[in-house]
């Protein structure tokens, strides 16, 4: 069977086509578009023309790349900007329409739980670990192993979403990290709760900003280097933004929001220690394959 994912966040629109043989994946194309769907639209919760358009023409080309590989099944998901703006359905509606697509917003929850599932069939673990996947518009938290989930959950705390809504330097200034970890602690109380009740020892981190953070290790495995995971993270909230443009590794398109990023990993690594930090390479598209293969085999 072949399997076609489209995956709208919040600043890339990503198109993966796998072909799903048994329990095994193999795919044949991903394509990642800096489309920023969420510009200019999280703070006043509605999306704005200019966006909207990069948006259309982007799942214009991926409707084309669609055709050229005949997939048996297509899948497409809104997540956190289009979700939590008041013109996200109408766009969807829109888009489904003319482009003949069947696009889902999807609640937070769900895009944990597709998280979840990619990343358990990649990285196999077997204490309780914290996966974190950070967004534009939110970052999905999940607690559990590789057999069970007990905590995910979804919290507006993304990069684009916190550039947005809050008047900020590059790098930031002491006090403005300050208010950043506060407004990350009043909404994380459920989320260190968890963290006491399950006591994650693993930290995994999938998707854009560990994706960056992989490259520019240049690790060869999985497990990173925690004292150079650390050492990293401290450079790059020192760096001002024609600093981070010149990290190898670091996708034009990121190096605006990264070190929002890291300052998230950073507020989570002083609620937990965790022993090893491992970087997952799948994430919500694979997830939403792997749950299909589980719904398909009654798993």
């Amino acid at each position: 069977m072949r399997i076609a994912v489209i995956d709208l966040g919040t600043n890339t629109f990503n198109l993966t086509v796998s072909d799903v043989a048994g329990n095994k994946v193999m795919q044949l194309i991903e394509q990642k578009e800096p489309v920023k769907i969420g510009e200019g639209s999280l703070k006043n919760n509605r999306l704005q023309e200019t966006p909207k358009k990069r948006g259309f023409c982007t799942l214009s080309l991926y409707k084309s790349i669609i055709e050229k590989y005949e997939p048996n099944k297509v899948f497409g998901f809104a997540t956190s900007a289009i979700r939590s703006t008041d013109n996200g359905r109408e766009y969807i509606d829109h888009i489904n329409k003319k482009l003949s697509l069947n696009i889902e917003i999807i609640d937070g929850n769900k895009e944990a739980y597709f998280i979840y599932q990619g990343v358990k069939n990649c990285i196999n673990w077997k204490k309780n670990a914290l996966i974190l996947d950070i967004g534009g518009g939110s970052n999905e938290v999940i607690i559990g192993n590789n057999k069970e989930a007990y905590f995910l959950h979804s919290y507006n705390l993304g990069v684009a979403r916190l550039k947005q809504n809050f008047v900020l330097d590059d790098p930031l200034t002491e006090s403005q990290k300050q208010i950043l970890f506060n407004h990350f602690d009043d909404t994380t109380q459920n989320l260190q709760t968890a963290i006491a009740n399950h006591q994650p020892v693993t930290l995994i981190g999938s998707s854009g900003t560990f994706d960056t953070l992989h490259k520019i290790l240049e690790a060869q495995a999985e497990t990173l280097n925690t004292n150079d995971f650390k050492i990293l993270i401290d450079r790059i909230l020192s760096l001002n933004l024609a600093q981070k443009r010149q990290l190898k590794g670091i996708p034009e398109f990121r190096a605006e929001f990264i070190h929002l990023g890291v300052l998230f990993i950073h507020f989570l690594l002083t609620k937990f220690s965790p022993q090893e930090i491992i970087y997952s390479e799948y994430s919500l598209k694979e997830g939403v394959i792997f749950d299909q293969i589980k719904t398909m085999y009654n798993e």
